[in-house]
């Protein structure tokens, strides 16, 4: 899988990402989950899937839906609340 977080977060910008808001840590870690996630639903849903859920375009679909999400758009994630006693 050839795309990487440090390209991953290269494109992000290019594509007009503030890179203010942008933060390198936080597209690694967004990165490594989006690709667990993507990898898991290919081992467990594959029989029920037209095509492999893990692919370069969906982890950036994915990567630019949650930087729009949490970071443009000051969302936090559900278990991010559920830690800090907010839901």
């Amino acid at each position: 899988f050839g795309l990487g977080p440090e390209n991953a977060y290269r494109q992000m910008l290019m594509h007009g990402a503030d890179d203010g808001l942008l933060k390198q840590e936080w597209v690694c870690n967004a990165w490594r989950w989006i690709v667990w996630k993507l990898a898991m639903y290919d081992c467990l849903f594959s029989d029920r899937m037209s095509g492999p859920a893990l692919s370069q375009e969906r982890v950036m679909e994915q990567l630019c839906f949650r930087y729009e999400r949490e970071v443009a758009g000051s969302a936090r994630p559900a278990l991010r609340k559920i830690c800090e006693h907010d839901l």
